[in-house]
Parts: structure tokens; C-alpha cells; sequence
């Protein structure tokens, strides 16, 4: 199993990157790299159905499925920073922006697991509030109550 990870913010914040067996959770396989774009792999992985997490500071979880067969398994990864809901690689106001639309009821693609920086699983005026204070330079930490 192996790919590429792109995240943004810090580049010597650690990057976990784990395989856990369907159904459980156990970690099987795990590995630390570095960066803001960097590779990882797993070798030797037994056949079988797993769940690739992968966690950085500051950064939404990222899941996915993978099923190891006899050929090699490549699985990219684009972290994003919480409140980067654009997608452009930044936080700021027209991350905030967004959040005041989704609340106006207006049609607003966003992405919910990086907008939910106060993680209490829904989109509110608490995270715009959080957000704006992280963007005034408060000490606010994104993606975590």
C-alpha cells in the first residue's frame, strides 16, 4: 500500500498514516512521514480489506477502504486544513464567508469534516464564530471542542 500525501500548513508537523484490519480497531501498520507533499508505504501487507487513516495536525481526518489483493495498492491523499473550506490551500475570510452562506440556507458546496472546526459534528454559527477568532489571531484551536 502506498501513495502520495499532500497536506498544506506546516512541513515538519508529523503526518500519521495507519492501516487498520476491517472490523477492528487495531492498528496493524503504521508509519510517520514529514511534509507537505511526501510519499508512504506499507509493504508486505496480507491480502484482506483495510481502513487507511491518515491524521495531521490542524488537518481533517482522512479515511478510505483499501483492499490488498496480489498487486500493489496506491492510495493518494489531500489533507486539508480545518476552516479551509474552498480548498485553497488557506484559511481565511473566504473560508468564513462560506459558513455564514451554508447558514443563510444558501446552496454552498463545502467540504463539512474541515468546516466543522469546533468538531461537534454540525455546521453552526459556533464554527464561524471559532473560525473568525482563529482569522483575528486569537488562540483558537481548529478541529478540536
Amino acid at each position: 500500500v502506498m501513495g502520495t500525501i499532500t497536506s498544506f500548513g506546516s512541513d515538519t508537523d508529523d503526518i500519521i498514516v495507519q492501516l487498520i484490519p476491517k472490523g477492528l480497531t487495531e492498528v496493524a501498520y503504521e508509519t510517520y512521514v514529514s511534509g507537505t507533499l511526501i510519499g508512504y508505504v506499507f509493504v508486505d501487507v496480507p491480502a484482506g480489506d483495510y481502513t487507511l487513516r491518515v491524521t495531521k495536525p490542524e488537518h481533517a481526518v482522512k479515511e478510505y477502504s483499501v483492499t490488498v489483493g496480489i498487486s500493489d495498492v496506491v492510495q493518494d491523499v489531500t489533507l486539508w486544513l480545518y476552516g479551509d473550506g474552498n480548498h485553497d490551500g488557506l484559511v481565511d475570510v473566504k473560508d468564513a464567508v462560506l459558513i455564514k452562506k451554508h447558514l443563510a440556507s444558501m446552496t454552498v458546496e463545502m467540504d463539512e469534516d474541515v468546516m466543522d472546526v469546533n468538531a461537534d459534528l454540525t455546521i453552526d454559527i459556533k464554527d464561524a464564530v471559532k473560525l473568525m477568532k482563529k482569522l483575528a489571531g486569537m488562540t483558537v484551536e481548529l478541529g478540536k471542542a
